[in-house]
């Protein structure tokens, strides 16, 4: 496995970002995908190979960015970075194709996670719903609905993206 160095010359940030399915602007900024970001505040380094996020304060470089989407160690990160940039020795075979594949791959990921959340809150808020609806008096389970049924909603509507 190549060190850390190594990995940090050979592949460009800008190859990173395309794998999650992102491209800079012109002044290289992106929307940072590390909090909320509707305006583009994250800056992309491409000649040093690093990040800044303006919005969270978070950087680093391309290992950094891998650690950082993936929720991984640094290990891993090195690991992924090279299988998916192609790097073999110090020479890149990387291709382009590679490149696409694995971001339709974390786009696929990402959306099966964005749906199970919008299930998981759809499941409690009808399950609140059933309590509420069925109550003959109060119970434990009546007085725990009535507590929760607004935060399961909103948590709906965040997930199916009603606020952003």
């Amino acid at each position: 496995m190549l060190d850390a160095a190594d990995i940090k010359q050979a592949v460009e940030m800008t190859t990173v970002l395309a794998w999650y399915g992102l491209k800079p602007n012109r002044a290289g900024f992106i929307p940072c995908p590390f909090h909320g970001d509707t305006d583009p505040s994250l800056k992309v380094y491409p000649s040093g190979r690093g990040w800044h996020c303006f919005g969270c304060n978070k950087g680093g470089s391309v290992i950094d960015f891998v650690m950082a989407m993936e929720d991984v160690t640094f290990q891993d990160a090195c690991q992924k970075i090279q299988e998916r940039s192609g790097l073999q020795g110090y020479r890149s075979t990387y291709r382009p194709a590679v490149v696409r594949d694995y971001a339709k791959k974390y786009k696929k990921d990402s959306q099966a996670k964005k749906d199970k959340e919008i299930e998981r809150w759809r499941s409690e808020v009808r399950r609140y719903d059933a309590v509420m609806s069925n109550a003959t008096g109060w119970t434990p389970a009546l007085v725990e609905a009535c507590q929760n049924i607004a935060y399961a909603e909103y948590r709906l509507e965040a997930a199916l993206g009603l606020y952003d």
